[in-house]
């Protein structure tokens, strides 16, 4: 089994949920899929658990506006990458602030597993960190032409950026995940996954996001419920934080 989580954004509380879920399935690998920092309250310590527990770790848009520029960000999303980047820099030890730099620069915009059946991105196949993958896009034939060509010979794309969790097919099929039916059956299908997001969901289910693949292609999308008005408080107790970044969590938006 493969888990992969996507989109944490410093929400401590839900991916300390999601990692204690992924512990009970017990995969061979947990891949993270970017946008580890970015609007929650706690970049640190996310990135500290994913440094440990990721085998893969994406780079997402948040991690490269850490890196090199956020001028594009919206301006809530720029607040909070700057009060971010002070975060770490503000770091006691010299060591780890250095070794949390290294961690970001390190990350690749792709990588492919499963001698090469699965491609890793943030964004798209054709845009690995900034372009948007939703839903809608099933009926876009252009677009799903586009992608499923710049995913060469792969045979799965997960990704995430969106944060609203989905299944495409290349013929233009679409899978939208719910709680009572979680699960669909890849194989020998072409696909791109939304894994979702673990820290800022947005498809109106407040619950944490993470997505699985067993076997030959059975894709399980997990929802997990966490201290949603801790994560709340904690950035509400940041005055550099936009009161807007908590309001998106208690709403799933």
């Amino acid at each position: 089994m493969l888990a992969l989580v996507s989109d944490i954004h410093a929400n401590l509380e839900a991916l300390q949920a999601v990692l204690a879920k992924v512990d009970e399935l017990q995969p061979e690998q947990l891949v993270c899929l970017g946008d580890v920092v970015g609007y929650g309250a706690s970049p640190v310590e996310c990135i500290q658990e994913i440094r440990k527990r990721a085998s893969v770790w994406i780079r997402g848009n948040h991690e490269h506006g850490i890196l090199f520029y956020a001028q594009d960000f919206n301006p809530r999303a720029k607040a909070a990458l700057d009060w971010t980047r002070k975060q770490i820099r503000s770091l006691e030890s010299p060591g780890l602030r250095a070794e949390i730099w290294m961690a970001l620069d390190a990350t690749p915009e792709a990588a492919s597993l499963q001698d090469g059946r699965i491609l890793l991105v943030h964004g798209s196949p054709s845009d690995p960190i900034r372009e948007y993958v939703l839903p809608r896009a099933a009926s876009d034939p252009q677009k799903l032409a586009r992608w499923f060509k710049d995913m060469g010979k792969h045979q799965i794309c997960f990704l995430g950026h969106s944060h609203i969790p989905a299944v495409l097919f290349e013929d233009g099929g679409v899978f939208l995940p719910t709680e009572e039916n979680p699960a669909v059956d890849v194989a020998g299908r072409r696909c791109i996954v939304n894994a979702g997001s673990v820290g800022q969901p947005r498809d109106g289910n407040t619950k944490a996001c993470f997505v699985t693949l067993e076997g030959e292609g059975k894709v399980t999308f997990h929802r997990v419920a966490y201290d949603l008005k801790s994560a709340v408080d904690r950035i509400r107790a940041v005055p550099q934080l936009p009161e807007s970044l908590a309001e998106r969590l208690e709403m799933g938006r």
